[in-house]
């Protein structure tokens, strides 16, 4: 069953208000008595063109993450490789094969303010992400790869050029 325009106004009010996906879900079935799946609701938000409010959480004591070094030679957060659906759909540079291709992902890693892939010209993969801090961090796909310095340095300026092409 499809929504009418002012039930439409009402789940528009609560994502403006910073209700999250789930508390409308909830909301929409004890108001309207509809049932709507969960990817239900985020279709239906995305098609209202209406965008999720984040509210401010309290800062809480995280566990350390271990470190691994960036190309500047300081301290980085290693990334925890994304859940699948971070990965759904990414937008990226359709690049030859053997040389450089930076996606990033249309939906980021809920931890992350960006994320996407990376494909060196060896053929290594790795996952990226920039946390909220604007911290980098990269996990390669192989266990114990540690892409060259020109990887490092042609992976930055396709990434920059990759996030100007998306308006980032």
């Amino acid at each position: 069953m499809a929504l009418n325009d002012s039930q439409k106004k009402t789940v528009a009010s609560w994502v403006q208000a910073g209700d999250s996906l789930g508390s409308i879900q909830n909301k929409i079935h004890e108001e309207f008595g509809v049932s709507m799946t969960f990817m239900d609701v985020r279709f239906l938000v995305d098609d209202l063109d209406l965008t999720l409010v984040d509210k401010i959480q309290p800062k809480r004591e995280e566990p350390k993450p271990d470190l691994v070094a960036s190309p500047a030679g300081n301290a980085t957060a290693a990334a925890p490789v994304p859940s699948p659906e971070a990965a759904i759909n990414p937008v990226g540079n359709e690049a030859a094969a053997g040389s450089m291709q930076v996606s990033i992902d249309k939906i980021p890693h809920p931890s992350y303010a960006l994320s996407g892939t990376v494909v060196f010209p060896d053929g290594e993969k790795a996952i990226w992400v920039i946390d909220p801090q604007g911290r980098f961090g990269m996990q390669p796909e192989k266990e114990g790869y540690k892409p060259s310095q020109e990887y490092i340095r042609q992976f930055q300026t396709a990434l920059e050029a990759e996030l100007q092409r998306n308006g980032m």
